[in-house]
């Protein structure tokens, strides 16, 4: 089959976008309104390659962005916090044209880094596709990092015959989930989706959790984009949890046809005695069960943690993707760099695995 690539930029994604909403398996992360929540926050530029037949039909298409900074541009899928997504492609085509596909959209992204004077290129593999193999043609990565997120199947949390979870009984999958729900309903704690005014009181709560964990806490700019922007499209929204009309805790979803992220989820550690959590994530399976999403995806953690454990005890299983990496002229100035300096140079964009970074090795695959 004769294909023919395109590199879009916006405002004229249009055919992208119209191919975006075609795809039930299309992720939030993969969209043009995607590029409208993170661009103005750095400087990013946007690019949207398809792939279309000889009949002017999309078959497949990518967003990557283009990161300027003095110490070397990259073009990468996974900008800022919450990357998913990856080549979009057409779900029926058969094996060989998908390996086509792929091909192009490859080809096309190694071009435009080069054509950019780009030091890296770097694109994810989706969890949800397991599609890794379609992504080494023509040019194998040099880098690859085994990464994973933790997700629920909704389908199976929720089955017709009420295996896992009635109505009457509570969740059976976990001991621990039912006791803290029952300490929930106890204390009177209570679950809503927020207002603005409850984003304002929540958001100093993300800080000082993600202060205590040592982790930078998200920008604030960033989280009112996704709240303003993809809640006009029923494509976001801020659940919080409150404990004598006072917000305990809260957690921002994203969601598209068939999966919704977890994307921060924040509660006051004064009250974690309370079931504040598990309220929230018992508020926000039954919600998206009954919108009819399956995949409900927690993103990662280690896996030594309790963390890990908390999103195992809902049933959570790991889904694994990789970050593929190809590196071009210049990228070999990054190992002269601090190893401190490189996350404030790139803040909130991937560069390379932090091993390979740290130990100044050329190629090679490492794990999270």
């Amino acid at each position: 089959m004769t294909l023919k690539l395109e590199i879009l930029e916006k405002p004229s994604a249009d055919p992208y976008d119209i191919f975006f909403e075609s795809c039930s398996h299309a992720l939030i992360q993969q969209s043009v309104l995607w590029a409208d929540v993170i661009s103005p926050l750095s400087p990013d530029i946007p690019y949207f390659l398809i792939v279309k037949d000889q009949d002017e039909n999309v078959l497949g298409g990518i967003p990557v962005y283009h990161f300027k900074t003095d110490s070397g541009g990259i073009l990468t899928s996974v900008p800022h916090a919450g990357p998913l997504g990856g080549i979009l492609c057409k779900k029926d085509c058969d094996e060989i044209i998908k390996n086509q596909i792929y091909s192009e959209l490859m080809q096309g992204a190694i071009r435009l880094a080069r054509d950019l004077n780009c030091i890296s290129l770097t694109i994810i593999t989706n969890p949800f596709l397991s599609d890794a193999e379609f992504y080494s043609q023509p040019v194998h990565p040099d880098y690859i990092f085994n990464n994973f997120c933790q997700i629920i199947d909704l389908h199976n949390l929720f089955p017709e015959n009420n295996s896992y979870y009635s109505e009457k009984s509570g969740y059976t999958i976990d001991r621990n989930v039912r006791r803290n729900l029952k300490k929930a309903l106890e204390n009177n704690v209570t679950v809503e989706w927020a207002t603005e005014a409850d984003f304002e009181e929540w958001y100093p709560i993300h800080v000082k959790r993600h202060t205590e964990l040592g982790v930078e806490p998200l920008p604030r700019a960033l989280l009112i984009n996704i709240l303003d922007i993809l809640s006009q499209f029923n494509m976001a929204g801020l659940v919080v949890a409150k404990l004598n009309n006072r917000i305990v805790g809260g957690c921002i979803f994203i969601w598209n046809k068939e999966v919704v992220d977890t994307y921060i989820l924040s509660s006051d550690s004064d009250y974690t005695e309370y079931g504040i959590n598990h309220a929230i994530t018992d508020f926000a399976v039954r919600y998206f069960n009954r919108k009819g999403i399956r995949w409900f995806n927690w993103q990662g953690c280690k896996r030594d943690s309790g963390v890990y454990r908390f999103k195992q005890s809902w049933g959570g299983i790991e889904k694994k993707y990789q970050f593929l990496t190809w590196t071009f002229d210049g990228f070999q100035n990054i190992f002269s760099y601090n190893f401190e300096d490189i996350p404030r140079e790139y803040k909130w964009h991937y560069v390379a695995p932090f091993e390979a970074i740290k130990n100044k090795a050329q190629k090679g695959i490492f794990n999270k």
